[in-house]
Order: C-alpha cells, then structure tokens, then sequence
C-alpha cells in the first residue's frame, strides 16, 4: 500500500467543483491497460472524498502519464510504499 495522497502522487488533474458541490476530476494513469480492481479502487477513494467533504463526484476523465510523470510517480511510491 502507498501510503499517500493520489494528488500527491500526480494521479489527478484538472479538478473542478461547482458551487453545487459537483466534482469533475482527470485520474490520469500510469498506463493505459491498468488492472481494473485498481482503476476502480482510485474511483471510490475519490467518490469516498468528495462525499466526505460535502460534494458529489459526478464526473471522472481518464488520461495517460507521460515519461516524466510515470518516473515521479515511481519514486513517490517507492518513497511512501508501506506493505
């Protein structure tokens, strides 16, 4: 388990909330054919936080990391790993 943020660790982008609450985010992944159970996983933790904070998740945009952004991420999750 890393044990850290998914903002912390470059996995979201471009988030957005209305005054109504409403929350839109880019998950933006490591790789374009990540596991399933893992890309749902990132979801419900932010369904969870948006709930938690008074809001609703209503949309969620997918993108793919470029080199660079895959290389940070690496390093954060070696850096926070607690297995």
């Amino acid at each position: 388990m890393v044990a850290t943020a998914l903002l912390d660790l470059g996995i979201l982008r471009n988030h957005e909330v209305t005054r109504d609450g409403k929350v839109a985010i880019t998950l933006v992944l490591p790789f374009l054919d990540i596991p399933d159970n893992i890309r749902y996983h990132f979801v419900n933790s932010l369904v969870a936080a948006a709930q938690t904070a008074g809001g609703e998740l209503t949309e969620v945009n997918l993108a793919i990391m470029n080199e660079e952004e895959r290389q940070n991420l690496l390093i954060k999750e070696q850096q926070n790993w607690r297995g």
